[in-house]
């Protein structure tokens, strides 16, 4: 997969599957905007968000959640994390 190329907008497909989760999983929107409520710049809701990702990634190791499976294999996997532009995640989520 091309970690290089801009997808729907985004900095790559990555970016952009994580963000399309983040957006349409209501539970996980509504987790999202609070961190930007006490987050209101770009670095520390990039940081949060990363942060919790990670803390996510930890789960899905030890329980294997299925409704994550293709989030995960396709973003999360260490192979693909550190391609993910947690900034422009941020930035959408100040935006709103």
């Amino acid at each position: 997969m091309n970690t290089e190329t801009e997808y729907n907008g985004w900095s790559n497909w990555q970016t952009w599957a994580l963000a399309l989760w983040l957006n349409n999983d209501e539970m996980s929107y509504n987790h999202m905007i609070s961190l930007a409520r006490v987050n209101d710049d770009t670095t520390s809701l990039s940081r949060a968000i990363k942060s919790d990702m990670q803390d996510l990634r930890g789960y899905h190791d030890d329980l294997r959640l299925k409704p994550l499976e293709d989030v995960y294999d396709g973003c999360l996997t260490d192979e693909y994390f550190g391609t993910i532009d947690f900034d422009a995640i941020a930035d959408s989520f100040l935006e709103e």
